[in-house]
């Protein structure tokens, strides 16, 4: 097999219009074009921080000229895509949900053992979310026996919702102010 040589401008036009940004509008418009987004890249990654705007929105604005916030919400709503974490938070098209099992078994396998106190709780918060629907963190009284240490020193009811979504116990969405939810079981 011969090997291809390519110049720097070959290289770049290939890259260019494989991340999406050879042409105005390369995945067309509206909510259709957004999923077409997530779809090609196969993995936009969320980003909690910001100061202009969240950068999967600067993903999609870049991408999508008439580019709306809500349509990534819609999409979850609809099915379409999927909140994960891999090695950070992302969307992912759901015909690739598959690829997410054996990473959400991985985490149930080789996460810490549980306490009896923190089995009872996540057994607890699945039995609540079957019998009355989505929930979020501060649904939960502040659990919490001992002072805060900062950062990551999160509460009981958060460690058990984070690690209920991890082995795929739970489904996530956001709400408009980019706080989680769950929104249903997967087991």
């Amino acid at each position: 097999m011969e090997a291809i040589v390519l110049n720097r401008s070959q290289a770049r036009k290939i890259i260019i219009h494989a991340a999406g940004l050879s042409k105005k509008a390369q995945f067309g418009t509206g909510i259709e074009a957004v999923y077409s987004v997530i779809d090609h890249l196969g993995y936009v990654q969320l980003d909690t921080n910001y100061v202009v705007e969240r950068a999967h929105h600067h993903t999609m604005f870049a991408r999508v000229p008439d580019y709306q916030t809500e349509w990534l919400a819609e999409l979850g709503e609809q099915g379409d895509i999927f909140e994960y974490f891999t090695s950070d938070a992302g969307f992912l098209p759901m015909h690739d949900f598959r690829f997410s099992l054996p990473v959400k078994k991985a985490f149930e396998i080789r996460g810490t053992s549980l306490t009896k106190q923190e089995s009872d709780l996540m057994n607890q918060i699945l039995d609540q979310v079957e019998r009355e629907g989505a929930v979020m963190v501060g649904d939960f009284e502040n659990d919490r026996t001992e002072a805060s240490s900062g950062w990551w020193d999160w509460r009981p009811a958060k460690i058990a919702l984070e690690r209920l979504y991890l082995e795929g116990k739970l489904m996530i969405s956001r709400n408009s102010a980019f706080q989680k939810f769950t929104t249903c079981l997967w087991m």
